[in-house]
């Protein structure tokens, strides 16, 4: 989740590719991602500040939509990502608050959905490739 290279790979809905992540995964740290449309049209920006980082359970954050420039075009939301083993397996919970509307938190759910499913099957062939 923290390296740009590998979330590069699965960052963002389908029908996006992030073209630019970075990311301080440390307090205080700031990380930006460009989302752009496969069909064309204007890249969509987010970006916020690590709030906390404890390795490898927890990554908490700020979210806000902003323009080219890096200015917020919208509500800081809050993001919390958990990690936990779970056999062989990585239990990921995501939560995610803070929405101006119902719209915009249908928006969001819609939005991770589909990367979900690709960092699970990017973890998949990292397993594959790795034995």
């Amino acid at each position: 989740w923290t390296d740009p290279a590998h979330a590069m790979r699965w960052m963002g809905p389908v029908g996006f590719t992030a073209t630019h992540f970075a990311q301080d995964a440390r307090p205080g740290g700031r990380w930006r991602l460009c989302l752009t449309p496969d069909t064309g049209g204007p890249s969509l920006w987010q970006g916020g500040v690590c709030l906390k980082a404890v390795e490898p359970e927890t990554l908490v954050y700020t979210l806000a939509w902003q323009d080219e420039a890096g200015r917020a075009t919208g509500p800081d939301m809050f993001v919390t990502v958990t990690f936990a083993e779970d056999g062989d397996r990585t239990r990921l919970t995501f939560r995610q608050e803070g929405f101006a509307s119902v719209a915009m938190r249908d928006g969001h759910r819609d939005g991770w959905s589909s990367p979900s499913a690709r960092l699970a099957d990017t973890a998949i062939v990292l397993k594959q490739t790795a034995a």
